[in-house]
């Protein structure tokens, strides 16, 4: 799983800048929200670019303050949150279907076109799969550990759940 990784981490961020070429519109207004951040705007919804949900936006802002003011710093958090997606995949896939078969949708996620695609664009969209993804996770944990109460995964279950209403619209 860790050479699977390492690829996948490599096919995002080599080149990243460059393919896919320019900075796209809907980074563009993404940037321009970051920077409404950055100038101490802060908001839970932002209405710009047809309404955002701010949970992604303050990921990407706190990328580029640490990161500089260009477009690796717009699509580093996408880069990131692909990559922990990937690995929570991979553990719900092996809790519920075995090592085999987490192996190759892990391997499948890492070189197939769309996910690396999004993965390479300052957009919000897969921040919603990793933290859904960590729900689901926490959430089959919970169950599989539960012995008729309710513990701490079932709570970060929920908690997790609640946040992904805050990455994505689809959430």
């Amino acid at each position: 799983m860790l050479g699977i990784l390492l690829l996948a981490a490599g096919l995002r961020l080599f080149g990243s800048q460059d393919a896919p070429p320019g900075i796209e519109h809907d980074e563009v207004a993404n940037w321009l929200i970051d920077r409404s951040i950055l100038a101490g705007r802060h908001a839970v919804y932002f209405t710009q670019a047809y309404g955002h949900e701010a949970g992604y936006h303050y990921l990407q802002a706190a990328s580029v303050a640490l990161f500089g003011d260009h477009p690796l710093s717009l699509r580093l958090p996408t880069i990131f949150l692909s990559l922990i997606g990937l690995a929570v995949s991979y553990a719900l896939a092996r809790a519920l279907f075995g090592e085999r078969v987490a192996l190759i949708q892990a391997g499948s996620l890492a070189v197939l076109f769309w996910p690396l695609f999004y993965a390479r664009l300052g957009l919000r969209a897969l921040s919603l799969p990793a933290v859904a993804g960590l729900a689901a996770w926490f959430f089959w944990r919970g169950v599989v550990n539960a012995r008729g109460r309710i513990g701490r995964d079932a709570v970060l279950a929920g908690l997790l759940a609640g946040l992904a209403m805050y990455t994505y619209m689809a959430a």
